[in-house]
This record gives structure tokens, C-alpha cells and sequence, in this order.
């Protein structure tokens, strides 16, 4: 039910609706001498949890149905860009490798998390499965100063190591060694 009309300024009226939660329909109508005009409205109320979550499950669904995740296990890696366009015009980058080690930690720490939220271990499967794709994109020889940093492509030119990317690398590994 509405409040009683309050305008707010010349032909602006407002009302205090409080609706409960679910699907409702909200027919407004408008008129002015003749003419008049009536609108149905949907509205759907929840809570913002409620949102959060039902937005996660839907990018979680199309993670899985982009292409984007090389395999169900996430197994083979995570490509690191899918342009809209791409998707009607070919590839949406230039680089030797589709795959960047970073995406590999950005996507395995949001898995993870999805696992825990949903209780679904198969996103913590993908997440630890990610993570060993980032462990051996690590550089591990002593005798150079790249020693420790990782890769920024599975393969092709390894010259470039950005610091923003190496750190969500670390972080990666770091919250999965707290669980």
C-alpha cells in the first residue's frame, strides 16, 4: 500500500511505498486535462545479499559457459580476456599466449571463495588447480634477478614482469595458504 501523495514540486508527487519481499507489478497513472497515461511497473524486491549472491551464481555460470575456463576442472588455465567483440570479430588480443598468470590468480581466489559461499568443492578444485598453474609459471632459478617473480604469459616473451601482476600472484598463494 502507498502513503498519501506528498508533492515534491509542481506536478511531482511522491509516495512512501514498503513493499515485502518477492515480485510485485506497479501501475502508475499519469494525466493531465484529457490526456492520461497508465504504466505497469515490475518491481523485485530482496535483500541486497540476496542480489549479491544471485549476481555471483550468474558471472559464476558464465565463467563456465564463455569459454573462457579450459576445462571443467579448470585444469588447462583461465584465458585472460574475452571481448565482447571478440566474440563476433575474432580474437581480442595480440599476445604470443591467451593465457596471463595473473588471471590464473584473480580467477582462483574468486573460485575459491565462490566454494566457500556455495559449498561446492568443484570451485575449490578449480581454484587449487589454477594455483599449480601459477606455481610453475614461477621463476625459480637463484643464479637470476627474475628469481621468485613469475612469468606474465604461459609462454611466449618472458621479459615482462609487471609488479601489480606478480602481487596478485602472492596474494593468491598466500590466502590459499591460510586455508
Amino acid at each position: 500500500t502507498f502513503s498519501r501523495a506528498k508533492q515534491e514540486s509542481p506536478g511531482v508527487y511522491m509516495f512512501t511505498f514498503r513493499p515485502k519481499a518477492g515480485e510485485h507489478q506497479i501501475t502508475v497513472c499519469a494525466s493531465f486535462g484529457e490526456y492520461k497515461r497508465t504504466v505497469q511497473i515490475p518491481l523485485k524486491v530482496c535483500s541486497r545479499k540476496m542480489m549479491y549472491r544471485q549476481a555471483l551464481d550468474r558471472n559464476m555460470k558464465w565463467f563456465m559457459k564463455s569459454g573462457l575456463v579450459d576445462g571443467a576442472d579448470a585444469r588447462g588455465g583461465v584465458k585472460s580476456t574475452l571481448e565482447i567483440g571478440g566474440l563476433y570479430a575474432g580474437i581480442a588480443e595480440d599476445l604470443p599466449s591467451p593465457y596471463r598468470v595473473d588471471c590464473q590468480s584473480m580467477s582462483g581466489k574468486a573460485f575459491y571463495l565462490y566454494g566457500e559461499l556455495t559449498g561446492n568443492n568443484i570451485w575449490k578444485t578449480r581454484a587449487k588447480n589454477l594455483a599449480e598453474l601459477v606455481i610453475v609459471n614461477q621463476f625459480s632459478d637463484q643464479t637470476k634477478p627474475t628469481f621468485g617473480t613469475f612469468k606474465w604469459l604461459f609462454s611466449g616473451f618472458n621479459t615482462i614482469y609487471p609488479q601489480d601482476d606478480n602481487n596478485r600472484n602472492i596474494d593468491f598463494l598466500a590466502f590459499l595458504w591460510q586455508k
